[in-house]
This record gives structure tokens, C-alpha cells and sequence, in this order.
């Protein structure tokens, strides 16, 4: 797409918002406080770890359970790519791959956002926002970069949720999947850390993200119903 000029941020954030990953221009760049140099310029962006987790995504429509699935089994294989054995997953990690640019403002409209560039992805986090809140909200942005290709076909409406809904909680499950992975925290609850807190700090995530997570790996009872709160499901999980 053409990409126009703007003269303040706000203006260039608003696009980025309405189409939530789009492509910018240098200008556009500079306003981020990015330099073009700064970031990975390849010929062949679809190469590598990017073209093969996005391999794993049918080209059709996906149920709920599918399609949370593929993101638990997708963030496995960013984890097993990027060489990550142990329960902490760390930015330098992320940083490390080709396609992707990290950065932080402390004034931003939304906790993270990703967008496309001719010289990769540039995920930015809203820096003001506790550190653990903005690494959910990094490897909830990833998974919007991997799905970017197919997105208006994977996540149709359905059971009640909408397709922007669904999206979003997709997303929250590929970053708990990707932060809390299922193997390591069966392994470390098989051997009795089962201390909420504890486990937290370990996989270095909120109380409340390790408690949801516990609760989608059947090691925790679900909240009753009529406690649950109408609290946007993306921050109950980075809070």
C-alpha cells in the first residue's frame, strides 16, 4: 500500500490501529524512532523461522480447539527454533530472529502493536506497562505477525465470538503457550511446585496469566462462572 506523510505519531498509530499490522513507510519509521538501517533488510523475509511456523497454518477457516492447538503447537516450535530449553523465555531470544524489530514507547494508544514493513516487523510495547505485561503483549503481537498472511480467513465468527474476538484470543494463547509452555509446567507441577506465585516467578509472567494458563492445562479447577468478571480476557492474562 502507499503509505501517506503524517507530522505527528498519533496520526501514523491511527492507521496502524484501524488495520492492527500494516506496511510503513521510512517516514512513517521515523516517527517510531526507528532508523531503516536498524532493521533486518533481506530480500527473502518469508525464509526461515517465520515461512515454517506459518507452514503449520491450514489455508481454510479453523474451530476454536484447531486453531488453539496449532498456536500451542506453533509457539513449541519458536521455542525449540530459538534453542530455549528452560522455563524462561527472554527478549534477547525474540531479538535474535531476522524478521522481527523490538521497541518500546512509554506514551503509546494500545499495550503492543505489530507492524509490516518492507524490511520486516516492528512490534512495539508500551514501556509504561508492568514488564510483565509487556511480555505478553510482545508474544501476543508475534502471533499476529505469523497469522498476517491468511488472517481474514482463519478466524471466522463463531459460538458467539466474533472474528476480532476470536483473533485476540488466539493470540493470548499462542503468548501463554509461548511463556508457560504445557510440557515444562506439567513437569514442574508433576513435582509439586504448584504455588501459583512461585510459578510465576519462574516462567517470570503475572500471578494471573499462570493462573489462566493452569486453568486451560486442566491443572486448576476453572473460576466459577458467576465469579468471572467482564475484564477483557487479553488483560486478565498480562495483569
Amino acid at each position: 500500500m502507499t503509505a501517506t506523510t503524517t507530522t505527528t505519531p498519533a496520526g501514523a498509530f491511527e492507521e496502524a490501529r484501524a488495520n492492527h499490522s500494516t506496511t510503513i513507510d521510512v517516514d512513517r519509521l521515523s516517527l517510531l524512532g526507528l532508523n531503516q538501517e536498524r532493521l533486518p533488510a533481506t530480500d527473502d523475509l518469508m525464509a526461515g523461522s517465520l515461512s515454517r511456523l506459518r507452514a503449520m497454518l491450514p489455508r481454510r477457516p479453523l474451530g476454536m480447539r484447531e486453531a488453539e492447538s496449532i498456536a500451542e503447537r506453533q509457539a513449541g516450535r519458536l521455542r525449540s527454533e530459538l534453542g530455549v530449553l528452560g522455563p524462561q523465555l527472554k527478549e534477547s531470544d525474540l531479538a535474535t530472529l531476522p524478521w522481527l524489530t523490538i521497541t518500546r514507547r512509554e506514551v503509546f494508544p494500545t499495550s503492543g502493536l505489530a507492524m509490516k514493513t518492507d524490511y520486516g516487523w516492528v512490534i512495539v510495547v508500551r514501556s509504561s506497562e508492568a514488564k510483565v505485561r509487556q511480555r505478553f503483549s510482545l508474544a501476543h503481537e508475534i502471533k499476529h505477525c505469523l497469522d498476517d498472511p491468511f488472517i481474514d480467513g482463519l478466524y471466522p465468527a463463531i459460538g458467539g465470538y466474533g472474528s476480532d474476538e476470536r483473533t485476540e484470543r488466539i493470540c493470548d494463547r499462542f503468548a501463554a503457550a509461548l511463556l508457560m509452555p504445557r510440557v515444562l509446567l506439567r513437569a514442574d507441577w508433576a513435582d509439586r511446585l504448584q504455588d501459583i506465585a512461585l510459578l510465576a516467578r519462574r516462567y517470570d509472567v503475572s500471578r494471573a496469566a499462570m493462573q489462566i494458563r493452569l486453568t486451560q492445562l486442566g491443572l486448576l479447577e476453572p473460576t466459577p462462572r458467576c465469579a468471572v468478571t467482564t475484564t477483557n480476557h487479553a488483560k486478565e492474562m498480562s495483569a
